[in-house]
C-alpha cells in the first residue's frame, strides 16, 4: 500500500468535501468561483439575526425610536400651521373654487373684484377650499338672471379661518357682494324716488376646518406625514450602528466572509428594517386605523381596507429607501460627527416634505413631482386617501421609483464595503 493511501507521508489524497482555501484572496474581494453564493444565505441570516439581537438589547433605543417620530411630527405640524396662519404678501389673484352654475353667474362674479379674485369650476367646493383653492363658493343656478330681476339668491362661502390668505379672499368676496347690494339699493331708490330695500344675495360663511371634508383632508395629511417621519428614523439608527461596528472592528471581520459585498449590505439593511418595522407597529396601527375610519365613512368598508394596504405599502417603501440611505451614510462616513450631520440633513429634508407635500399638500395638477422618489409616493398616497382613485396608479409609480432608488443605494453601499479601504481609513 502506498504512503499516500496509508496517510503517513507528505502526499495526501484530495478530499472533495473540504471547501477550497480562500485565504489567498484579499480582504473584501468578492468570490466569483463555481461555489460563489454557496452558503451565503445562512451567513446572511446569521448576520441579520446578530444585528437584530444587538438592536433589541437596547430598550432605551427602542423607546426613542417610537417616541422621536411623534415628537418630530408635533414640531412639524406646529410650524406648518403657524406658517400657514401667518400673514404674507400676496400679489397674484386669490383662487375661488365655484361649485354650481359658474357660467350662469360669471357676469356677477366678475364684478366682485376682478383684479384680486380668480374663479375656477369645482365639483366639491368644500374639499377644494381646503386643498387647492383659497376659498370655495356654492352658487345657485342662473345667478346673473336672479340679480338682473332683483330676485333673492343664496350663496355659501367656504373659508379656512386659520389661513390668512383664505380670510383675505373671503373678505374680498364679502366686500364685492356688499358693493353689488349697495348699488342695487341706490338704483332702486332713484327709480322709486323713495328709500328702496333690495334683497339680492344672502351670503352664508362656513368654516371649512369644521367640515367633514376638512377632517378627511387633515387625517390624510397626518397619517402620511407620520409614516414618512417614522421611516426617516431608520437613517440615523442604521448609519450609527454601522459606524459602531466599524469602530469596534466587527465590520472588517464580517467583510472577510466569502460572499458578495452587496449581500452583506442587504443583510444589515434588512435587519435594521425589521427593527424599524417592529418599533413602528404602534404608530402604524394608529395611522392605519385613522385612515380606515376616515375612508370608511366616505367610501365604505372595501375602500377602507384598500386605504390601509396603500398606507402600509407607502411606509414599507419609505422604510426601505431610508434604510438604504442609512447604509450608504454609515459606509462612506469617516466619523460619528459625519453620520450625525448626514442623518440630520435627511431628517430635515423629510420634515420639509412632510410639511409641504403631506400636511399642506401640493397642487393635484403638479404631475412632475410624482415621478420623484419619496416625494411622489407621499403626494400620491395623500391624494389617494383623500378619495382620488387616479392617485392609486400614481402611487404605484412612486413606489417603483422609490424602490429603484433603494436598490441603487444598496448596491452603492455594497461596493463601498471594502475591507482594505476601511482598515486603511481607520489607521489613517
Amino acid at each position: 500500500m502506498s504512503r499516500a493511501m496509508r496517510g503517513t507521508g507528505s502526499l495526501h489524497a484530495p478530499r472533495p468535501d473540504v471547501a477550497p482555501d480562500r485565504s489567498s484572496r484579499r480582504p473584501g474581494e468578492e468570490h466569483t468561483g463555481p461555489d460563489a453564493g454557496v452558503g451565503a444565505n445562512p451567513r446572511l441570516h446569521a448576520i441579520a439575526r446578530l444585528e437584530m439581537l444587538d438592536g433589541l438589547r437596547s430598550r432605551r433605543q427602542l423607546v426613542l425610536r417610537m417616541i422621536t417620530p411623534l415628537v418630530l411630527f408635533a414640531i412639524v405640524a406646529a410650524v406648518t400651521f403657524l406658517t400657514r396662519s401667518a400673514p404674507g404678501t400676496r400679489v397674484d389673484p386669490y383662487v375661488v373654487a365655484v361649485q354650481g352654475d359658474l357660467d350662469g353667474g360669471r357676469r356677477t362674479l366678475d364684478q366682485l373684484s376682478p383684479d384680486r379674485l380668480r374663479f375656477v369650476k369645482s365639483d366639491d367646493a368644500t374639499l377644494d377650499a381646503a386643498r387647492i383653492a383659497d376659498v370655495g363658493m356654492l352658487v345657485p343656478d342662473g345667478l346673473d338672471e336672479r340679480v338682473a330681476r332683483g330676485q333673492p339668491a343664496s350663496v355659501v362661502l367656504f373659508e379656512t379661518a386659520l389661513a390668512a390668505e383664505s380670510r383675505s379672499a373671503a373678505a374680498h368676496v364679502r366686500a364685492g357682494f356688499g358693493q353689488l347690494h349697495q348699488n342695487a339699493v341706490v338704483e332702486a331708490t332713484r327709480e322709486r324716488q323713495t328709500q328702496g330695500t333690495a334683497t339680492l344675495i344672502t351670503l352664508d360663511v362656513v368654516n371649512v376646518e369644521r367640515s367633514t371634508q376638512s377632517t378627511q383632508l387633515q387625517a390624510a395629511g397626518l397619517v402620511t406625514a407620520i409614516a414618512l417621519l417614522q421611516a426617516a428614523m431608520l437613517v440615523s439608527t442604521t448609519a450609527t450602528r454601522l459606524q459602531s461596528r466599524h469602530n469596534r472592528g466587527l465590520l472588517a471581520a464580517q467583510l472577510l466572509l466569502p460572499f458578495e459585498r452587496w449581500r452583506l449590505a442587504l443583510g444589515k439593511g434588512l435587519a435594521e428594517l425589521t427593527l424599524g418595522i417592529a418599533t413602528a407597529v404602534p404608530v402604524l396601527v394608529l395611522t392605519m386605523g385613522v385612515a380606515a375610519w376616515t375612508t370608511q365613512s366616505r367610501d365604505g368598508l372595501a375602500a377602507a381596507l384598500i386605504a390601509m394596504v396603500a398606507l402600509l405599502a407607502c411606509f414599507l417603501s419609505l422604510a426601505l429607501v431610508m434604510a438604504a440611505i442609512g447604509l450608504l451614510v454609515g459606509t462612506i462616513s469617516r466619523t460619528q460627527e459625519q453620520v450625525s450631520l448626514a442623518s440630520a440633513a435627511v431628517v430635515v429634508l423629510a420634515a420639509i416634505i412632510a410639511s409641504r407635500a403631506a400636511l399642506a399638500g401640493l397642487p393635484p395638477t403638479l404631475t412632475a413631482t410624482r415621478f420623484v422618489p419619496i416625494l411622489g409616493i407621499v403626494q400620491s398616497t395623500r391624494g389617494f386617501l383623500l378619495g382620488a382613485p387616479a392617485d392609486l396608479a400614481w402611487m404605484l409609480v412612486g413606489v417603483a421609483s422609490t424602490l429603484s432608488l433603494a436598490a441603487l443605494l444598496v448596491r452603492w453601499a455594497g461596493r463601498a464595503f471594502d475591507a482594505e479601504r476601511l482598515v486603511l481609513r481607520g489607521s489613517a
